[in-house]
């Protein structure tokens, strides 16, 4: 049973689900200068609420010092932090250009709160400044 598709469904009544671009940080490749440029596998219309963190999730990115404006996106699907002994993560989330917030703004995972069969609560740092 996933349960977050039935409690976005109330959920969504007050803050409504967007369907965002979620993009899979698949490693990288090397330039002949010795440049890397990060590679994604991008998955389109992925719906997702985007939220306030709690005050306790807070207080665990304080203490990593993760610093920015920061919020809970909760979505279907698997999402990674930052693993580097599983050398995963770096995975992005892109919320489309519109009337209401967060258009066109980009996400990255920093912290997976919560990780299920079907669903994930993750948090998340803006990364540009639309």
């Amino acid at each position: 049973m996933n349960l977050h598709t039935i409690a976005s469904g109330v959920i969504g009544s007050v803050n409504e689900s967007i369907p965002v671009t979620v993009q899979i940080n698949t490693g990288y490749t090397t330039d002949v200068d010795g440049t890397r440029t990060p590679t994604y596998v991008y998955h389109q219309d992925i719906l997702a609420q985007i939220q306030a963190l709690t005050y306790d999730e807070l207080k665990v990115l304080d203490g990593l010092n993760i610093q920015g404006e920061r919020r809970a996106i909760y979505l279907n699907g698997t999402l990674y932090g930052l693993s580097r002994t599983r050398n995963m993560g770096g995975d992005m989330i892109t919320f489309p250009e519109g009337q209401r917030w967060p258009y066109g703004t980009i996400w990255l995972i920093i912290l997976v709160s919560e990780q299920w069969d079907n669903w994930c609560k993750v948090a998340a740092t803006l990364q540009n400044g639309s």
